[in-house]
């Protein structure tokens, strides 16, 4: 789930994800079809959950990476005046 970045393809992933393992485990008590249904929920509520949180950090990251090279980048053209 780390290469999601954002919640809709978390949603996605997590969905195909949680519905695969639901069958399997459904089908061992006879219930793959239930099984797929509730991991499909719960998974794509986890991966829209860890994609937005991905997207968030990326965004928190860029925003620090920007004001460092920034505030270098003003000092070294004053200090070359």
């Amino acid at each position: 789930m780390s290469g999601c970045n954002n919640a809709g393809s978390g949603a996605i992933v997590g969905g195909g994800l949680g519905a695969g393992s639901g069958a399997i485990i459904g089908s061992m008590s006879g219930n793959a079809g239930e099984g797929a249904i509730i991991g499909l929920i719960g998974g794509a509520l986890v991966g829209g959950l860890v994609g937005d949180q991905n997207e968030r950090n990326d965004r928190r990251s860029n925003n620090r990476y920007d004001h460092y090279h920034h505030d270098h980048r003003d000092y070294r053209d004053y200090r070359d005046r």
